[in-house]
């Protein structure tokens, strides 16, 4: 992304993501099918179609309040532990975005903030086979330099890194072989969030 990401931009953007989990919402459930309960796509999807209605609802003055409202909407409608993680990237952008638009530097750290959390509450790490390991390389890039289009790269390359991981975390370190051989749906999720990110 050049120059910031205005209100439109921003509402543009769950308009998009609302559309994008709604079309990956069964490939995302057959990978959690896998490892997991088989729901995370339709989770995901449940989230984004909320945050896009709290955008559309609230009347967001700005870019960064279009992240902190999506976000909130997201929680409240996905729940649990993967709901809270995942609202804390729109959060965490509208955060450091404040009640302006977004600038390269807000996603920057916006991401770098979520990638924190997710440590932190997740108590995971890079290479347990969770979302951390698209969320880490992405926020590392922007946070090196790089612009979306090489984070999204990077996010993708992470979750693709994922199908030769053992879990030690979430519900895929009880399955056989700690779901090795199958990529982990919530790292495939930030990656489609950062590609759609840098399409807009």
């Amino acid at each position: 992304m050049t120059g910031t990401m205005d209100r439109d931009r921003a509402v543009d953007l769950m308009v998009r993501l609302d559309r994008r989990f709604a079309e990956a919402k069964d490939d995302l459930n057959a990978l959690d099918a896998a490892v997991g309960d088989g729901d995370h796509g339709t989770t995901i999807q449940r989230g984004m179609a909320a945050a896009l209605h709290a955008v559309q609802a609230a009347d967001c003055a700005s870019a960064g309040a279009v992240f902190k409202v999506a976000g909130d909407g997201f929680q409240r409608a996905s729940g649990g532990a993967g709901g809270l993680l995942f609202a804390q990237i729109f959060k965490s952008i509208g955060q450091a975005a404040g009640d302006g638009d977004v600038a390269p530097g807000d996603l920057a750290k916006g991401l770098a903030g979520a990638k924190a959390m997710v440590a932190r509450f997740g108590r995971a790490q890079r290479g347990d086979k969770t979302m951390l390991d698209a969320l880490g390389p992405a926020a590392d890039t922007l946070a090196n330099g790089g612009d979306l289009a090489k984070a999204a790269a990077s996010a993708a390359n992470g979750a693709a890194a994922t199908r030769d991981m053992a879990a030690t975390q979430g519900r895929a370190r009880f399955v056989a072989d700690g779901g090795r051989g199958h990529i982990d749906p919530g790292a495939q999720s930030v990656a489609l969030i950062v590609e759609t990110l840098a399409a807009v």
